[in-house]
């Protein structure tokens, strides 16, 4: 089974060669701080695999989904909010 590493920088691969634009979009990491955060906000500990995925890109990607009112992965605090 592939990790959430490895599933991200498949994506990225696939976003370098194909629409770098998008990826140029995503913002860094989320911050052990920002998930704490986010963990206490929510009053339970986020799921590890979660956790890696908002490591490595804290939302952004403008553009990258098709979604009627969602064009992009939303930051950790936003999505905490929603």
């Amino acid at each position: 089974m592939q990790s959430v590493i490895e599933f991200w920088q498949r994506i990225e691969h696939w976003l370098t060669v194909h629409t770098p634009h998008i990826l140029e979009n995503f913002n860094p990491g989320a911050s052990e701080a920002q998930i704490v955060e986010a963990e206490t906000l929510l009053g339970f500990v986020l799921p590890e695999d979660f956790k890696t995925f908002y490591r490595i890109h804290n939302g952004g990607g403008s553009g990258l989904l098709d979604i009627e009112g969602m064009s992009e992965l939303l930051p950790l605090h936003d999505l905490i909010q929603a």
